[in-house]
């Protein structure tokens, strides 16, 4: 299985504001925890404004995380 699939990115072409990021759910055994997690990448107006992410989510007590980096990070 291939990891990185730039392929699966539909984004190349468009102007902002345009928002795309593919999201992950694990869940363990009984449910009693839960974590999410979001890649993604955000193209702004303007250049300045772009950037992508990674947000995590905490399923069970409702905590988020959101880390920014350079567009070009992406």
């Amino acid at each position: 299985m291939a990891v990185l699939k730039p392929e699966a990115f539909h984004g190349d072409a468009k102007k902002g504001p345009y928002f795309e990021g593919w999201y992950f759910k694990n869940i363990a055994p009984g449910g009693e925890k839960r974590w999410s997690v979001i890649p993604g990448v955000y193209i702004g107006k303007h250049p300045q404004d772009s950037h992508s992410f990674i947000q995590f989510l905490n399923g069970a007590t409702g905590e988020s995380w959101y880390l920014d980096f350079p567009y070009e990070d992406f």
